[in-house]
């Protein structure tokens, strides 16, 4: 479980710098050498990591059931051990 953990929290910080990285290149190609092409890539980029960071946000939420599911789980399933 804790090795699970760290995985998750090492791909969310190298993502969180990639997407700093790209978000600083794409600002220098637009801004100060005013290259679209590099700027577009990178930026694309930014983009993809950003989608990536949400998914991986996104899947370490927790998950909650219903208060009538956790009952129907609790009469019906827990006394066989099921889950």
């Amino acid at each position: 479980m804790i090795n699970v953990l760290t995985y998750i929290s090492r791909i969310s910080v190298s993502n969180n710098c990639l997407f700093a990285g790209f978000m600083l290149f794409s600002f220098w190609a637009w801004n100060i050498i005013c290259a679209p092409d590099i700027f577009s890539w990178n930026f694309s980029f930014m983009l993809l990591n950003m989608g990536q960071l949400v998914y991986i946000i996104y899947q370490r939420r927790p998950v909650k059931f219903d208060p009538e599911l956790e009952e129907a789980y609790q009469t019906l399933f827990h006394p066989f051990k099921v889950q």
